[in-house]
């Protein structure tokens, strides 16, 4: 039985194969390219004719993935480009709808050419290998924005937006982003970003934060520079480069590339995003962040002593379960919190406090491996979630994305008995050194019940 993930995702790609994507580029504009030699600049600036000629080469043999847009012009030759443009659909630029792809194409133009100057801050060198990886992140998104326009028109429109266009995308395919840009690139062999979450390569680690990063402030950019989420997308990107007045260098990169590429779309999309601002922006203070409330010691003294072997308090493994996650929240204050036990693969969710029960059992991953081979603990918080999301399960990993979150495995004799999950929002290390405790205890008292 095909999965319902699989099937979501493989029939809207049979859509996008059965509607192509229409292109920006005019006939005649392509044309002069081809005469003058500048095809290969053109493709920069259209990534929509850029896309249609990947998938038009797919079937032609290689040696080698192609990385530039030469390569892409030598492999099909100029006069074969000419010929497939002529019969492709044209952007409409008087179509509402069509103008929701073409701020997309915008977004992710903007995003190559921050992530461009964020490298040369960095003395990274910026290919254009790089440039397309960049580009084609957003691939999914154009195809989106072709197939399902109404969908994406009001997930853009949304001012209350708390999830990214990339989260939607993947919810409307029930499956993870990466998975789609996967089946993309096995499809139509883009050149697109896939192997970054386990590569130690300084320049693949600078990708794997500051790719996903770029298009999100890119986005967040065009919609409102007032926004809670750009003043937060601001100060991690400060934070990350090291800077102060991010929102003022942002002004500044972008203006610098409205000079350095007078005609190009994304010039034409920076100045509409320079423009729609106010032209001194300063950040308003954020508010101070909400703490976890303070921990209740007598409360946690109490529930410890009644986890002592010798002073058990608790009938049953279920009994144990719902003690440890009341003190979880009356003592320690979290959020949420869970209890997940191994079961063929996969870890059954087997007690909740605080949020729904997951619908499935959380599935393994390279985290999950970890935890299961000896009782070790893990905080995921702002300053490692960035390089921790890619390797939690999707439920976890939804959890972390907003939140604040705290695992510790409990092994015995080799063998994993339960994870631990506790949710929080600013918690203090006095959580998190409480919370291992409290975990601790609960792995010997689980021995003795």
């Amino acid at each position: 039985m095909i999965s319902t993930q699989a099937s979501q995702l493989t029939q809207w790609l049979r859509r996008v194969s059965g509607t192509p994507i229409a292109i920006i580029s005019q006939q005649h504009d392509i044309e002069r390219a081809v005469e003058a030699g500048e095809l290969s600049t053109l493709l920069l600036n259209d990534p929509l004719l850029a896309m249609r000629l990947f998938q038009a080469a797919k079937h032609i043999p290689k040696g080698q993935p192609i990385e530039t847009a030469s390569q892409l012009i030598d492999l099909l030759g100029p006069r074969q480009v000419l010929a497939l443009c002529k019969d492709m659909k044209r952007i409409d630029f008087n179509n509402t709808l069509h103008q929701g792809l073409l701020r997309s194409v915008g977004d992710a133009l903007l995003a190559a050419e921050l992530l461009k100057c964020w490298f040369a801050m960095r003395h990274i060198e910026f290919t254009e290998a790089d440039y397309w990886q960049t580009i084609f992140d957003g691939a999914p998104i154009f195809a989106m924005w072709w197939t399902d326009p109404l969908i994406m028109e009001g997930a853009d429109h949304n001012t209350a937006i708390t999830k990214s266009i990339q989260q939607r995308i993947a919810g409307h395919l029930d499956c993870r982003y990466l998975q789609v840009l996967e089946a993309m690139q096995m499809q139509w062999e883009l050149p697109v970003a896939l192997n970054l979450a386990n590569s130690k390569h300084p320049k693949a680690m600078a990708m794997k934060y500051f790719l996903p990063f770029s298009h999100e402030i890119a986005h967040c950019a065009r919609r409102s520079w007032r926004s809670d989420q750009f003043l937060d997308a601001c100060r991690r990107g400060g934070i990350a480069l090291g800077i102060n007045h991010f929102a003022t260098q942002l002004r500044g990169w972008m203006l610098d590339v409205t000079h350095n590429n007078p005609q190009s779309l994304a010039n034409q999309a920076m100045r509409q995003y320079v423009t729609d601002q106010p032209y001194e922006h300063k950040i308003k203070p954020r508010p101070a962040p909400v703490m976890a409330k303070p921990i209740d010691h007598d409360g946690l003294n109490s529930l410890l002593y009644k986890m002592h072997p010798k002073q058990l308090a608790y009938l049953d493994r279920i009994d144990l379960f719902d003690g440890l996650l009341g003190g979880m929240q009356s003592c320690l204050h979290s959020k949420a919190c869970l209890i997940a036990v191994p079961h063929l693969g996969k870890y059954d969710v087997m007690a909740w406090r605080g949020m729904s029960k997951p619908q499935s059992a959380i599935a393994p991953s390279s985290i999950m491996k970890k935890l299961s081979e000896q009782s070790v603990s893990l905080w995921i918080n702002e300053k490692n979630r960035a390089a921790t999301l890619p390797h939690l399960p999707a439920f976890l990993a939804g959890l972390a994305e907003q939140n604040e979150i705290m695992l510790r495995s409990v092994v015995n004799q080799g063998r994993c008995q339960a994870v631990i999950v506790a949710v929080y929002q600013n918690a203090t290390p006095d959580h998190y050194q409480r919370f291992r405790q409290l975990a601790t205890a609960f792995g010997t008292a689980l021995d003795a019940v």
